[in-house]
């Protein structure tokens, strides 16, 4: 998480002084990267309170935006800037950056797709706060100095991007003088602005017609949004269409267990080799650390997925498709070490940390999937709104609640024994976590199922598909 820290009495140094031993009010935890300036003069000696964007769990300082704060305040080519406005651009920087991470979009990502761009992320998330309640106009202020930081990373060779973060074109504006005649100026009109201003009427209107309030998601590492019941078969019958069976087992996994993006996509051929596995069962899986599996900050977890989901994979593990993506994809020391989601490619779909050496695949080819084929497959069926894979693991939270909340209302188990199992399950940090899903689920009068019947119900339509 990314947050704004003030320094006080702020001193900029200049860089004829040297940094070794220096200590300076710039400097946060002996870190000088805040004082490196590439001007010979600076339009500022001091600031009473200057914003620096640094990570809240970290410590860590955010080097590119903390430059382009620190030139744009005191260069002085540029024009003197107000230190409230200092403050909302570091403020809009930091929510961008936070908005990519729980993505899992680098904000230097340089994608062939559109849609993978971080500029274009951030747009597509932005329109799905401000059906959330988020104001138009700050949503757009964030766009704009998101563009502004770009161009000032690009101006200034911090970074390089080979695909376009955004269109621009050339208008003619007309406006009135002071004494009423009209004149015309030339400005630059930016996609990202121009299309995000024609979709947030059609967001708020939606929001507005459908009573929109901020009890449709879960903060649970992002905002994530649970599928209800019908969108689950809709969501299953459109992965179907696409032919795509080791996708739909990667989404079946996921639901099933609540692994994150970058745990389903690490799973590897020596998670499954138990054998005489009941579908009834749940198989237990170690994930994090020494593992072989990723987790979010490197967190220990146990994986639970139903043995019905196991048994699947392990059958897909042994079929000619995946032999023949096996054939083509890196080779590892140790065979049981490849990877269970292969791409037509052969290549992982994310790289677990210990193969970062090898290769670095971040699930932008996931991510390509369901925007440009799964989405189109959705909408056929009615399914309009935005949609993650993240939001399979808040899906798996609420269908969890579903299997047990009668249980809880006959009194066999407490509400509190309830959210426990979800914690666990999802690998929680906070309880209040696992309220947002009790509360999500009251809010919205799901229908309660057992989730062992769910599952069987929701993906018995797998076993005729191969």
């Amino acid at each position: 998480m990314w947050n704004i820290t003030i320094i006080k009495n702020f001193i900029p140094l200049r860089p004829e002084v040297s940094l070794g031993e220096t200590t300076n009010p710039s400097m946060v935890g002996g870190v000088p990267t805040l004082c490196w300036h590439q001007n010979s003069e600076v339009q500022r000696t001091d600031i009473h309170a200057y914003p620096i964007i640094t990570n809240k769990d970290t410590g860590e300082l955010w080097k590119e935006a903390n430059l382009y704060l620190f030139d744009i305040t005191f260069n002085v080519n540029m024009p003197e800037l107000e230190p409230e406005t200092i403050l909302s651009k570091s403020k809009d920087l930091a929510e961008m950056r936070n908005i990519l991470d729980e993505d899992e979009t680098s904000y230097l990502s340089d994608s062939l797709h559109k849609v993978l761009r971080p500029t274009y992320v951030l747009c597509e998330r932005l329109g799905e706060r401000l059906g959330l309640g988020k104001s138009k106009d700050s949503c757009i202020r964030i766009i704009r100095n998101t563009i502004s930081f770009y161009e000032w990373l690009q101006e200034n060779k911090h970074a390089t991007f080979k695909y376009p973060l955004w269109k621009e074109t050339e208008i003619t504006v007309p406006i009135d003088d002071d004494i009423g005649r009209t004149i015309y100026l030339e400005k630059k009109r930016f996609d990202l602005i121009w299309d995000f201003r024609k979709r947030s009427k059609s967001i708020l209107l939606q929001a507005e017609n459908e009573g929109s309030s901020n009890d449709t998601t879960i903060i649970d590492g992002g905002r994530l949004t649970p599928l209800e019941p019908t969108e689950q078969i809709q969501m299953f019958e459109s992965l179907r269409e696409s032919n795509r069976y080791s996708i739909g087992l990667s989404f079946q996994f996921s639901i099933s267990s609540g692994a994150r993006i970058e745990s389903t996509f690490t799973l590897k051929k020596k998670h499954f080799e138990k054998k005489a596995v009941d579908n009834g069962e749940y198989v237990h899986i170690a994930a994090g650390p020494g593992t072989g599996i990723d987790t979010k900050r490197d967190k220990p977890q146990i994986l639970e997925v139903s043995g019905l989901v196991y048994n699947k994979i392990k059958t897909y593990l042994d079929s000619p498709d995946y032999k023949k993506l096996e054939s083509k994809a890196p080779i590892y020391k140790d065979a049981r070490e490849q990877y269970v989601f292969l791409t037509d490619q052969g290549n992982p779909y994310y790289s677990s940390s210990d193969h970062r050496m090898l290769h670095n695949f971040n699930g932008g080819t996931i991510r390509k999937f369901i925007g440009e084929t799964l989405k189109p497959l959705l909408n056929k069926r009615g399914f309009y709104r935005s949609f993650s894979f993240h939001d399979l693991r808040a899906t798996c939270g609420i269908n969890m609640i579903n299997a047990n909340l009668h249980l809880v209302e006959s009194g066999e188990i407490s509400r509190d024994r309830l959210l426990n199992m979800v914690r666990k399950k999802l690998n929680l940090n906070s309880i209040n976590v696992a309220l947002q899903y009790l509360g999500y689920n009251c809010n919205h009068k799901i229908e309660s199922k057992t989730q062992d019947a769910w599952e069987t119900f929701l993906f018995k339509e797998w076993d005729d598909f191969k």
